[in-house]
């Protein structure tokens, strides 16, 4: 069966479609009650609801948060990109309505899961694994990619994090085929998460110099530094706005010292880069007091770390043997490399907020797992598919289990009970 990287394309998203429709008939089958008593979608409205009584440009774009009898104040940290589309979707709505946010949310971790199936099976090909096989070792890292509770969690309020994977794997998906395409998905992914964006940035120039030599040192300045520093620019031009137009208007926003740790603070809640890992009963104590449920079983993921380290491991011991591409190893490398720069450099904000940052470091863990490996090992066995079946069905396993462990932290109201007739 031959399977084109468009017709692949196509598929995944279908396969994204029935994950999205999974998912909203069951974890995702909401009333609005709920909707509008969650703390992550009553920020979100309040956000989008200030864009719309008073034009994105008014703030330059940036996120004003507003509350009763409280001053508005601009949010300095972020550039608000994630919540444009969410914005055009309301205004071309009418009005508010958290469904409809809702659902934007649920369509965009949609494509994001089909942008990191595309690399995954762009990732798989190079490898030589045959295009049906590459295609099911695709689908089965879309399905645990968008069941990571932390993924699922986007459908109450947008992560900035899940738009910036989506078009940093599109960039990688792209492959050197459209250097303009990747120049504009890396601004885009950049302008969602602008640190990430420089530390990504640093990552792929000292892999790819260590790895290609300066021979691609142009390439990577046109595609790769020179989108990061637009929109880098961009995000000061709307720091300068908005001082500008609403000097009145009060900024917060936590600076490099204190979310670095370097200021000596946080330690009370945060102690050092260990935290990351071993310091998350503050952080889940922090959802039990604001009504979370079931908050032991936030931010665990220890088998799946386990096994996708081990990928990792495995993964750069095939590459010194020639087993793995050049370019996946650079993907690989590049995505990890970011994690380790970010949790190094801002351990203490890591540390605190694992469900925006654990996504960085699943990602590429999960790749290795159900794609790089499975396909050496695919190639290694004649390409019997014996080991695509079988990460099939783990893919299965471990959704439904990730499923059920977003549904323990987001529990669905209980159904009214019928009085006998």
């Amino acid at each position: 069966m031959s399977v084109t990287n468009r017709s692949a394309g196509l598929l995944l998203l279908g396969c994204g479609v029935a994950l999205a429709l999974f998912a909203s008939w069951t974890v995702d089958r909401r009333t609005d009650a709920e909707l509008a008593a969650d703390y992550g979608a009553r920020a979100s409205r309040s956000l989008v609801e200030y864009w719309l009584a008073h034009g994105y440009f008014d703030s330059g774009g940036l996120l004003i948060f507003t509350a009763p009898n409280e001053p508005a104040v601009v949010y300095r940290n972020s550039t608000g990109g994630e919540l444009v589309t969410a914005f055009v979707a309301e205004k071309l709505h009418g009005g508010f309505s958290a469904r409809l946010l809702a659902w934007h949310n649920l369509i965009v971790l949609m494509l994001a899961s089909t942008c990191v199936a595309l690399l995954g099976f762009r990732l798989s090909r190079m490898l030589d694994t045959p295009p049906l096989h590459a295609l099911a070792l695709a689908a089965a890292s879309q399905a645990v990619f968008f069941t990571f509770p932390d993924n699922l969690a986007t459908y109450w309020h947008m992560s900035s994090w899940v738009f910036w994977i989506a078009f940093v794997c599109m960039f990688f998906a792209l492959d050197d085929r459209s250097p303009l395409l990747q120049a504009v998905a890396l601004f885009v992914a950049a302008y969602m998460e602008f640190v990430a964006g420089i530390f990504f940035a640093l990552a792929y120039v000292g892999v790819t110099l260590l790895l290609d030599g300066p021979r691609t040192l142009r390439r990577t300045v046109t595609t790769v530094v020179a989108p990061t520093c637009l929109a880098l620019a961009v995000f000061g031009a709307q720091l300068l706005w908005i001082r500008a137009h609403h000097p009145e208007l009060p900024r917060k926003g936590s600076g490099f010292a204190y979310r670095s740790g370097l200021d000596g603070g946080s330690r009370d809640v945060y102690r050092d880069q260990r935290d990351i890992a071993f310091g998350r009963d503050h952080v889940r104590d922090g959802f039990r007091r604001a009504g979370f449920t079931n908050v032991a079983q936030l931010f665990r993921w220890p088998w799946l770390f386990a096994g996708g380290v081990l990928a990792f491991v495995a993964t750069l011991i095939a590459a010194t043997r020639g087993r793995i591409p050049r370019r996946a190893l650079i993907v690989l490398l590049s995505l990890v490399a970011c994690y380790v720069l970010y949790a190094a450099v801002f351990s203490q904000a890591v540390a605190l907020h694992p469900y925006f940052f654990d996504l960085l470091l699943f990602t590429p863990l999960m790749l290795a797992l159900f794609v790089l490996v499975p396909s050496a090992l695919e190639t290694m066995t004649t390409q019997r598919g014996i080991v695509v079946i079988a990460v099939l069905l783990l893919a299965v396993w471990i959704s439904m289990l990730q499923v059920r462990r977003y549904a323990l932290q987001y529990p669905a109201a209980a159904p009214a009970v019928r009085a006998p007739s």
